[in-house]
């Protein structure tokens, strides 16, 4: 009977002992397959991420390589931006096609860069174009122009304005204007410095019959080093803008030769 009771109180504790083994050993697998599933989660999130975020940092490197600071914006030029255009650049290149909305904000801006003798020079459609007919027309058909008013009117308009500033300064806004098709707005800022001259630029993206007020900005810079650029298989855009800006001017007509 004794020994009886001592195989009993053994199984007993035995199994006692397994069930509390097999309990110790669910916790345990529990807590490896909760740890594994929150390793994955946590992996695959971070591999979503850092997916994501190589993309952006491919293209903005991309971008980056073609001369962009700053891809896209909706913004106006920053406050600050048309410090650093008008108050230490030395020589300013804008196009627009009558440039009605930007004198009116930009007065002041010009009036500082004219005192600090700054070559400004001014790309304008010419008036009474055969493009600014069309673009008119678009505009009336999408209700965003009033019946009787015209492009070539504001031209007319900022011309005397550019005439009446031009007599306060000794420096002169240098105009000329173009007719062969349309033109997006832009203005280029250079600026020279120990001998190293920056060239900054500001595209304005902006389509027919959408007006200058709805638009896409795109900003960038570059070193003036010709030789490389030429020879850079990498395309800068901001090169491409100066280049296209000049090649403008050379063709363009003067005021007395298109009245």
């Amino acid at each position: 009977m004794k020994i009886e009771r001592r195989s009993d109180k053994h199984l007993i504790c035995h199994m006692w002992v397994m069930f509390l083994f097999e309990e110790m050993f669910k916790d345990v697998l529990g807590s490896i397959i909760a740890t594994l599933i929150t390793a994955a989660i946590t992996g695959i999130v971070a591999w979503l991420i850092i997916k994501g975020n190589y993309k952006k940092l491919t293209f903005a490197s991309k971008m980056k390589k073609f001369g962009f600071l700053q891809t896209v914006s909706v913004n106006e030029i920053s406050e600050h931006e048309k410090r650093m255009i008008y108050f230490h650049s030395n020589e300013i290149k804008i196009i627009y096609v009558s440039g009605n909305s930007f004198f009116k904000k930009n007065e002041h801006y010009l009036r500082e860069a004219l005192a600090r003798n700054v070559n400004i020079k001014i790309l304008l459609a010419k008036p009474n174009n055969a493009f600014l007919t069309d673009i008119e027309r678009m505009e009336k058909n999408r209700n965003i122009r009033e019946e009787n008013t015209f492009i070539s009117d504001e031209t007319y308009k900022i011309h005397d304005f550019i005439e009446e500033i031009n007599k306060e300064y000794k420096n002169k806004i240098q105009v000329k204007y173009f007719s062969s098709e349309y033109r997006l707005p832009m203005i280029i800022a250079k600026k020279y410095e120990d001998d190293v001259r920056t060239t900054s630029g500001w595209l304005t993206v902006t389509l027919p019959p959408y007006k200058s007020k709805k638009h896409f900005i795109l900003r960038g810079r570059y070193k003036d080093d010709e030789e490389i650029l030429e020879s850079n298989e990498e395309l800068n855009f901001i090169y491409m803008m100066d280049i296209h800006f000049d090649s403008i001017w050379n063709v363009a007509k003067e005021w007395n030769e298109i009245k």
